[in-house]
């Protein structure tokens, strides 16, 4: 009868064990499936709140335009072949570094600074402009700028808001980063290259920053923010895959490896360009 009795505990202890190490197992299964969601989930916030810092962005230079004879902000204000003086972000101090106030933007947002993208912060190593980007770029090639388009780079004179035919189509801000090949990181980048450079045909590296769970965070200039994936993986125009880096194209055609053809450098800059 004892031994009966001992027998019936130790087999109730062994299927306790069991049953402990099956709980412990289902709940390492729905914790591996739970994990992976809370990031994305976590990551939408971010990408939520990026978007905001894009739309302000957007509006700060609409008012900008607004008290300046409706010419959209300049990219960048002197410093010849050197480090520009002032850019749309940041003024350039004595010691080389960057800092929002001076900026073309600067009194039109709030406390005269460029919210940071929450999901940037792990990627910059260096911060070359003092983290002034917010971790994002500025359309160079046909808003920022005209230099790009005529070659004259003694006047860098930005767009007029009249000048832009399809608004809503047209990329004024972006999520932006480039592959830098010394330091082998990804860096801040405030100008934002289209695809190709349209006098030349010369192709750029990919500097959209699909960060946000793939996507990146497109502002236009009606005002509008979208989250693209990207069309194209990043690639550098002289060899290197870069789309492990979240670095893409937008552009409704493949972006050839070096040289775009003239006919078909319009077609590659379509989402930049102001027609």
């Amino acid at each position: 009868m004892i031994r009966r009795f001992l027998t019936s505990l130790a087999f109730k202890k062994a299927f306790t064990l069991i049953e402990l190490l099956v709980t412990i197992t289902i709940i390492m299964m729905l914790a591996g499936m739970l994990f992976p969601a809370l990031s994305r989930a976590r990551e939408e916030g971010r990408r939520t709140v990026c978007m905001s810092n894009v739309r302000q962005l957007i509006f700060a230079a609409v008012m900008y335009a607004n008290n300046n004879d409706e010419y959209y902000p300049p990219l960048q204000q002197g410093g010849g072949f050197g480090p520009p003086e002032i850019l749309w972000f940041g003024a350039r101090q004595s010691d080389g570094t960057y800092k929002p106030e001076g900026s073309f933007l600067y009194p039109y947002l709030p406390n005269g600074e460029i919210r940071w993208c929450p999901s940037f912060k792990k990627h910059t190593s260096t911060g070359i402009y003092g983290n002034a980007t917010g971790g994002y770029g500025y359309n160079d090639q046909y808003i920022g700028s005209s230099a790009f388009l005529d070659g004259n780079y003694t006047l860098v004179r930005p767009a007029k808001i009249g000048w832009i035919r399809k608004t809503d189509e047209t990329i004024i801000f972006a999520d932006c980063a480039y592959w830098d090949m010394v330091t082998e990181k990804i860096e801040e980048k405030y100008n934002l290259s289209a695809p190709c450079y349209e006098k030349y045909g010369g192709r750029y590296d990919a500097n959209i920053h699909f960060r946000h769970n793939k996507k990146a965070n497109i502002g236009f200039c009606d005002g509008h923010v979208e989250s693209r994936f990207w069309d194209y993986p990043g690639n550098l125009a002289h060899g290197g895959d870069t789309s492990q880096y979240g670095l893409g194209f937008l552009s409704p055609v493949p972006v050839p490896n070096l040289t775009v053809p003239e006919d078909k450098r319009k077609l590659v800059n379509a989402y930049f360009d102001r027609d």
